[in-house]
């Protein structure tokens, strides 16, 4: 096997100020000789391969600002456009070995496709508000636009198809307290306040039911604070 190789172009812009510091930073990147698994061992054994090639490109900006005193916030957002080139196996038949690619049947441009696993925006936004010296609320919000995954289908035998996998796009929300009196600070948290169970990642195959996001979780406690 080949190591995998990789390189990367960037350019970036940093600005601070009194309230306010924010960079936007531009990038290119690209990998070859990507490692993948594929069942091309003795008897479909797994075994791993070096198979793909991706390219992505985006930008990524940064924002934090001092709204006043008992106000600030940060926010981040990338967009990243990625496409894969993936050399599939589209025919395997396990009696007399023969295997075929699709990369050695199409042209090199025909084979792009939008890379996997990759949303293409990723947004955060969080506030810290402290309207007074002992009581303090932080909300934190993140989206992430749909992401993809591509699925053998082997009901073609020796035919091997492939088939698009979505995640949507999803939002979500946490919420938390703190009240400190003296050494104690009192604190309640709530992650997924709207409760959004969009799969945070794919399954196994295209039928499974991928790795949902957990539901509304409530946290409460108190932290106790000892000086020497």
């Amino acid at each position: 096997m080949k190591p995998e190789k990789g390189g990367s172009l960037g350019a970036g812009l940093l600005f601070t100020g009194r309230k306010i510091s924010s960079q936007v930073f531009v990038f290119h990147r690209k990998v070859k000789n990507l490692i993948s698994w594929q069942p091309l061992g003795e008897n479909g054994l797994w075994q791993p391969f070096n198979l793909d090639r991706s390219t992505s490109s985006g930008v990524e900006l940064e924002l934090d600002y001092r709204i006043s005193e008992s106000l600030d916030c940060d926010v981040n957002y990338s967009y990243n456009k990625g496409e894969e080139i993936k050399n599939e196996l589209v025919y395997y038949d396990f009696l007399s070995g023969e295997k075929r690619f699709e990369e050695l049947k199409k042209r090199f441009e025909e084979l792009k496709r939008k890379a996997r696993f990759m949303p293409e925006n990723i947004f955060n936004l969080n506030l810290n508000l402290k309207p007074l010296p002992s009581f303090s609320v932080q909300l934190a919000f993140n989206f992430r636009s749909e992401k993809l995954n591509y699925y053998p289908d082997y009901s073609y035998y020796p035919e091997i198809r492939y088939v698009t996998k979505k995640i949507k796009s999803c939002a979500n929300l946490d919420i938390s307290f703190n009240q400190t009196i003296k050494n104690l600070t009192f604190f309640l948290k709530v992650n997924n306040l709207f409760e959004d169970k969009t799969p945070t990642q794919f399954g196994n195959s295209m039928s499974d039911l991928d790795y949902p996001n957990p539901g509304r979780r409530i946290f409460a406690g108190i932290r106790l604070e000892v000086s020497d």
